[in-house]
């Protein structure tokens, strides 16, 4: 599970709860070499998540 918070700064210090909420998003590669079909295996459990399918491309800088 991850909590993911914006912490709105001001000058390095906290901006407190007037600050402009943002879009963001999280993205995580997960590898589990025993879990061939890992994807699947987490769509079937968990029904309400689906798949997202990206609406841009966006180089990858390396």
């Amino acid at each position: 599970m991850f909590d993911v918070h914006y912490n709105a700064r001001d000058g390095g210090a906290n901006a407190g709860g007037g600050a402009t909420k943002i879009r963001y998003a999280l993205v995580v590669t997960v590898r589990a070499p025993k879990h061939v079909d890992l994807y699947q295996e987490i769509l079937r459990a968990h029904a309400k998540l689906e798949a997202l399918e990206p609406q841009i491309s966006l180089p990858i800088r390396a």
